[in-house]
Order: structure tokens, then C-alpha cells, then sequence
């Protein structure tokens, strides 16, 4: 059901709270990513939140729905560097304070 929601339906039952919102504002930035990103993040976003379950998308399901993007961008390029990829798949700021509630590539990215 997730995947065929209308942009009015993204909207309604799609809402991060504070902490995603900034994380997808920031992954949509700095990733140059389109409208039509943005949806899919929050739909993937959305089904991840479903499967827990909870009510409202957190900022890991976000993180997690943007490194799922960010993979999907590197499968079709291949010839990107190695510290860019790391790069790319966290869309956290390196200020940031982790904690386990951040996906594990996002803190080796930070380590790097």
C-alpha cells in the first residue's frame, strides 16, 4: 500500500518527527535529490516505521531510507570514489551526537 500513495496520502501518514525532517531536509540538499526522491524516501521511510510498528517515522527510518537511495544512485555509478560513497550514504552532519538510533554506516562515516 505504501508504494502507491498520492502525494496527498505522503502528506497525511508520512510525517517524520523534528529529527528526520532536518536529516531529510540535509539528505535532499546536499544530495541533490528531486521531488520525486523526496517521496520515495518518505515511502520507504514509512514501511520501515510500519514494520517496527510505530506511528510516526523517526530519523533512523529516515537515515536508512536515504542510504537505500544513495545505493541505488551509486549502482548506476559505478566509478564514483570510495570516500564520496561513504560520503553519500550518510546523510547526517558530522557535528552530530550518535547514538544507536543511527545506522552503522552513518557512524563509520563519522570514524572516517
Amino acid at each position: 500500500w505504501n508504494a502507491n500513495m498520492q502525494p496527498r496520502e505522503i502528506q497525511e501518514f508520512c510525517e517524520p518527527d523534528d529529527d528526520g525532517g532536518q536529516i531529510l531536509k540535509a539528505a535532499i540538499s546536499d544530495l541533490n535529490l528531486s521531488a520525486r526522491a523526496y517521496d520515495r524516501i518518505l515511502r520507504v521511510a514509512r514501511t520501515l516505521a510500519d514494520l517496527e510498528p510505530v506511528a510516526q517515522i523517526a530519523s533512523h527510518h529516515i537515515s536508512e531510507a536515504v542510504q537505500y537511495r544513495t545505493l541505488d544512485r551509486l549502482a548506476i555509478l559505478p566509478s564514483v570514489p570510495l570516500a564520496i560513497q561513504v560520503h553519500l550514504r550518510c546523510p547526517i552532519p558530522r557535528d552530530t551526537h550518535l547514538d544507536s538510533s543511527v545506522p552503522e554506516g552513518c557512524r563509520q562515516w563519522h570514524a572516517y
